[in-house]
């Protein structure tokens, strides 16, 4: 996945939990205090969205030919190699 769309993600992800935290603390009367029993069914929803979308193993390079290409950028780049074993 592309840094963007991962950073896009984390930033609705922390706008959902500021959210959820802002109608908590709404006056007892306030038009705001119907969301909050769906308050935390946003936040799982968008955590759930999170975990699925960045897993391990779902990478940018899946090939060699990409990988050379990065590390042949000359700009950093961060190799990182694991095992399910």
């Amino acid at each position: 996945m592309p840094p963007t769309v991962t950073y896009a993600l984390l930033g609705v992800l922390a706008l959902v939990f500021a959210f959820g935290l802002w109608v908590e603390y709404r006056p007892e009367h306030s038009r705001w205090t119907r969301l909050r029993r769906w308050s935390l069914g946003f936040q799982a929803g968008a955590l759930v969205l999170a975990v699925l979308l960045l897993r391990p193993g779902h990478g940018t390079h899946r090939t060699v030919e990409s990988v050379t290409a990065a590390i042949g950028d000359g700009t950093p780049t961060l190799i990182d190699v694991y095992s399910n074993w």
